[in-house]
């Protein structure tokens, strides 16, 4: 059965919408390994097991690089401190006097890629065509409200996974935004454009009077197939599920490196033909191991098992995956809004929700004359903590994005994810 509310849109729309139908893949809840390589084994080397269809998805992506009507994901531009949200530009496309289109996202764009691996599905390079000519794509994590007034792309829950939901952290082999051939980063090749290069045009489309040159094409190339490309990512559990001597295991080189050499030995001819397509560069060399890991749900589990590994260890300076730069997207914004709703509670927020955008500045004693239920089991500090949760959430513009969150959990009520569609919907309607 399709979506009734949100229309098909796209082949690869259709297999997304199968994959969240089904209940998302998940690690074992509770585990430790010994090693890298031990937790390489146990988390990670099952994701590989596809290999028929990751080889034919590879056969696509390579047909759909070089097609001339192929659109392009640049992942870029999609944090802006506060009071610089003009500068946000997920899902803005701009087209090349060649025919050639790009946009910009954030890491949430990749997800529903790293799904389809995850559940063996295929697609063509026609399907990737049809899926990013319509407008029913996910491109960030939320869409600002002026993000949203020039926008081609208007993300909903019919085109998203979001795998922080179910757990997953999704990391990438080769960074995505910097280590191109030359030691380029992605945001000297393609620096932000002015928005007021959209609002020229009638449907909001940058039309650039000029091709892309040689290494600017070269460069877009490598970066797409490395944001979603089969053989250049992998999932663990995120980082609030994880306790080990460090900070990102998914940015470990340790890790990196055998998740990369296992790909290598299996997938051999797909490698090579990606070596100079992806710009891959010589492997990094480890200077220090990962040591025991353990991971659990339980994140009372994993601050005892934390304060276990750091007992009596002097502060160190965070391990890093580059000398010289990390990777430009940052999941932390997404954890920080799953912690906050869980601290509110999903059901909880669903009451209050329509109450705070009916009026931002109600206060608790005006929830309880309407929601009698509010001064039954909290204690006063606890009430005001949830309500000005719920205010802070809806008035930083993460209303969108909470209700993906309600929506897609498998631990809330009926009652609360049928409200969380309907309120969802009601704000695409206005977009």
């Amino acid at each position: 059965m399709k979506n009734q509310h949100i229309p098909y849109s796209s082949a690869i729309n259709d297999m997304i919408f199968d994959i969240k139908r089904k209940d998302m893949v998940s690690f074992p809840k509770k585990g430790s390994a010994e090693s890298a390589t031990d937790f390489f084994n146990q988390i990670i080397k099952w994701q590989f097991q596809h290999k028929a269809t990751i080889q034919a998805i590879h056969k696509a992506l390579l047909e759909y690089v070089k097609r001339p009507d192929a659109v392009f994901a640049i992942r870029l531009y999609g944090s802006a401190p506060r009071g610089k949200y003009f500068l946000l530009r997920r899902g803005f496309l701009s087209e090349y006097q060649d025919g050639l289109k790009t946009f910009f996202c954030d890491n949430t764009f990749s997800m529903p890629f790293a799904a389809l691996k995850l559940y063996d599905k295929c697609y063509t390079a026609s399907d990737l065509v049809e899926h990013l000519s319509q407008k029913n794509v996910v491109c960030g994590f939320k869409a600002d409200k002026e993000e949203r007034k020039l926008a081609y792309y208007k993300c909903n829950s019919y085109s998203h996974i979001n795998l922080n939901d179910s757990g997953w952290y999704l990391a990438h082999i080769l960074p995505v935004g910097y280590n191109f051939a030359g030691k380029q980063r992605l945001t000297k090749v393609f620096p932000n454009p002015k928005r007021a290069e959209w609002e020229l045009d009638p449907a909001h489309i940058r039309r650039v009077d000029r091709s892309f040159t040689e290494n600017e094409y070269a460069v877009l190339v490598a970066h797409f197939l490395r944001l979603v490309h089969p053989l250049n990512s992998f999932v663990i559990p995120k980082k609030n599920y994880v306790a080990y001597d460090g900070k990102n295991l998914g940015e470990e080189q340790e890790l990196i490196n055998i998740v990369q050499d296992y790909v290598k030995a299996e997938f051999p001819e797909e490698y090579a033909e990606l070596q100079t397509l992806m710009q891959i560069p010589e492997q990094e060399k480890v200077t220090d191991t990962v040591g025991k890991i353990h991971w659990s749900v339980s994140e009372y589990q994993i601050k005892n098992w934390r304060k276990e590994i750091f007992k009596d260890k002097p502060k160190k300076a965070s391990k890093k995956r580059s000398k010289t730069v990390i990777d430009q997207y940052d999941e932390d914004k997404a954890y920080a809004l799953d912690n906050r709703l869980r601290s509110v509670g999903k059901a909880t927020f669903m009451k209050l929700y329509p109450l705070v955008k009916q009026n931002p500045d109600i206060t608790v004693e005006e929830v309880e004359k309407v929601y009698t239920e509010y001064k039954k089991g909290k204690a006063e500090n606890a009430k005001r903590t949830c309500l000005s949760s719920t205010c802070s959430i809806i008035r930083n513009g993460y209303e969108a994005e909470a209700l993906e969150i309600i929506v897609e959990s498998s631990k809330t009520d009926d009652a609360a994810v049928q409200a969380a569609k309907k309120y969802l919907e009601e704000l695409y309607q206005k977009d």
